[in-house]
C-alpha cells in the first residue's frame, strides 16, 4: 500500500535532499497502491469514476466544511450576515434542515469518535472560539474545553486526544489532552489543514514556511 501522503513526503524528502529531479513514482500495472482515485488509476485499476456534481444547497450566502456522518448524511455550516448554524443534508430526501439555532455561530462540524454526536468551533458572544459538542440533534450542547480559546480548526486523533489549529501571530499545531486541557505547541505559522492519518494516530498538516 502506498497511500497519497507518503508519496508526497517521498517526493518531498527527494527535493529536500538535493535530488529535486527525482519526483516521479514507479507504478505496476494491477498493483494496488492506495484506496484514492489517483493511487488506483496508477495502478490501472478500473472502477473509479467521478460523475457530474450537484449543487445540494442552491441558495446565496455561506455552505462550507461539510463532513460526512454516515454514508449519505452530512453535516455543514451555513450562515449569513445573521450568523452560522449548523446544517443536515440527507440523500435519501435531498433536503437541508438546520440542526443548531444559536445567537452564536458554529463552524467545522465534526463527529465525536464515539459516535454519539459531534462536536463544532463556536464562536461566542465575546469572540472566544471554543469547542463545543452537541447531540447529533443539535440539543444539549456543552464545552469541550472550557480552557482551550481560539481555535480555528481541529481533528481528533484518538478518543482524548486533539490536534487543533490555534489562530494567533503566528498559528500554531497544539496537540491538547482533552480531560486535563494540557496543550503542547507541536509547530508554528501552520497552514489551515490539519488531518489525522487513517490508521494511526499521526497528524498531517501544512506549515507556510
Amino acid at each position: 500500500v502506498f497511500p497519497w501522503w507518503r508519496m508526497a513526503m517521498a517526493i518531498r524528502h527527494q527535493g529536500k535532499t538535493g535530488h529535486p529531479e527525482k519526483k516521479r513514482i514507479v507504478a505496476f500495472e494491477g498493483a494496488f497502491h492506495g484506496r484514492t482515485a489517483g493511487a488506483r488509476h496508477a495502478g490501472g485499476i478500473d472502477g473509479v469514476s467521478v460523475g457530474g456534481g450537484v449543487n445540494v444547497t442552491s441558495r446565496p450566502g455561506y455552505d462550507n466544511q461539510p463532513m460526512f456522518v454516515s454514508p449519505g448524511v452530512f453535516l455543514y455550516a451555513s450562515g449569513d450576515s445573521a450568523g452560522t448554524d449548523i446544517y443536515r443534508w440527507e440523500e435519501v430526501t435531498r433536503v437541508a434542515s438546520p440542526v443548531t439555532r444559536t445567537p452564536e455561530s458554529e463552524y467545522s462540524p465534526t463527529p465525536l469518535p464515539d459516535g454519539s454526536g459531534f462536536c463544532a468551533v463556536r464562536v461566542e458572544a465575546d469572540s472566544t472560539q471554543r469547542l463545543w459538542r452537541f447531540d447529533m440533534d443539535g440539543g444539549n450542547p456543552r464545552l469541550v474545553m472550557a480552557d482551550v480559546d481560539s481555535i480555528g480548526y481541529f481533528e481528533w486523533i484518538g478518543a482524548g486526544t486533539l490536534a487543533v489549529f490555534v489562530v494567533g501571530d503566528p498559528h500554531t499545531l497544539r496537540i491538547v489532552d482533552v480531560a486535563s486541557q494540557r496543550e503542547t505547541v507541536v509547530a508554528r505559522d501552520i497552514g489551515r489543514f490539519i488531518r489525522c492519518v487513517p490508521g494511526t494516530h499521526d497528524v498531517t498538516f501544512t506549515l507556510r514556511n
